[in-house]
């Protein structure tokens, strides 16, 4: 495998995020000084693997993708068309100078998929934004929602009728709507 040796700040971070999700997570050595994070849940199989800049995406790419392919080929069964190889930078992406190795990486989908994500911090904030599509969605808040006809009874005082009119109003509207 090729040497590579990126900052390991984001994946121990990541491996916490992950294992809060439900995942199951262990980290596998590469080559050399390089690390990448293997993630496992009942959906997924994932690989993170942290990349310095653009001149040095294409050799981490390699080996990650080459770590991958082997852990999942013996028994992948359906995740096999659910595995992901995420290759995270905290450095900023360059909209206007993506090299071609990063487009070629991003459009290569032989045997996994593969995602990169720039600019990202070692915090769940934004860790959540890189690996949301690998993460359940959150439940909505339990809140009550109002009603629209008792809110006419917060809104008609201020077209100028009064406060007790209102709830009058409202009161024999509904006392009319259970008769029927």
């Amino acid at each position: 495998m090729t040497d590579v040796a990126p900052p390991q700040r984001l994946l121990g971070p990541a491996s916490v995020f992950l294992q809060s999700h439900n995942y199951l997570t262990r980290s596998l050595a590469i080559g050399g000084d390089t690390t990448i994070l293997l993630a496992e849940d009942p959906y997924f199989a994932l690989a993170v693997a942290e990349f310095s800049n653009a001149q040095d995406i294409a050799a981490v790419e390699e080996a990650g993708a080459a770590a991958l392919a082997e852990q999942i080929s013996p028994n992948a069964g359906v995740k096999r068309w659910d595995a992901y190889l995420i290759l995270l930078s905290s450095a900023p992406a360059d909209k206007h100078d993506m090299p071609e190795s990063v487009t070629n990486i991003v459009y290569n989908t032989s045997f996994f998929r593969r995602i990169v994500k720039w600019n990202v911090s070692p915090t769940s904030a934004s860790l959540d934004r890189a690996l949301r599509a690998f993460v359940p969605l959150t439940s909505a808040p339990n809140v009550a929602l109002a009603v629209p006809v008792d809110r006419l009874v917060e809104r008609l005082p201020s077209f100028g009728i009064s406060s007790q009119d209102a709830e009058a109003a409202i009161a024999r509207f509904k006392a009319t709507k259970a008769q029927k």
